[in-house]
């Protein structure tokens, strides 16, 4: 098992790319529970509440 090249690219990695796709992740995990689990009205009003929420931590 290879690590990474240099200590700047693991920084980079841990600091940078790696909290972008827990994010993602964390957000298509939110949106995969509700439309399980909601009726397809209420689903999209929620959606958006979630994708807005999404939006505004990600300019933190």
């Amino acid at each position: 098992m290879k690590g990474f090249e240099n200590h700047q690219k693991d920084i980079h990695f841990f600091k940078s790319v790696k909290p972008e796709i827990l994010g993602k992740l964390i957000y298509y995990d939110k949106v995969v529970c509700i439309e399980s689990f909601c009726p397809c009205n209420i689903c999209r009003k929620i959606h958006l509440s979630v994708d807005a929420e999404y939006r505004c931590n990600r300019n933190i």
